[in-house]
C-alpha cells in the first residue's frame, strides 16, 4: 500500500517516522539527551555522556542543539 505525507489524502496511512531517526533518538535518550519532536530541539546531555557523532547525525534531521539550562 502506498503511503502519503499529505494531510488531505484519503484512505492512506500517514508515513511512519524514519527508522534511522527513531533508532538515533532511542540511543540518545538512553545517554541522557532530551528530545522535543514538536519544536525539533535536542537538549544536550551531561558533558561526560555526550557523543559528537550522534549530535552531528541528529542535526542532519533538522534538529537544533540546546545546552541544558539550570
Amino acid at each position: 500500500m502506498k503511503e502519503s505525507i499529505l494531510p488531505g489524502s484519503k484512505g492512506e496511512e500517514p508515513v511512519k517516522e524514519d527508522r534511522r531517526l527513531r533508532n538515533l533518538k532511542y540511543q540518545m535518550r538512553k545517554k541522557g539527551y532530551v528530545i522535543n519532536d514538536k519544536d525539533r530541539v535536542c537538549v544536550l546531555a551531561d558533558e561526560d555522556k555526550r557523543s559528537p557523532l550522534q549530535e552531528k547525525r541528529i542535526k542532519t534531521f533538522s534538529f537544533r542543539l540546546q545546552y541544558k539550562m539550570l
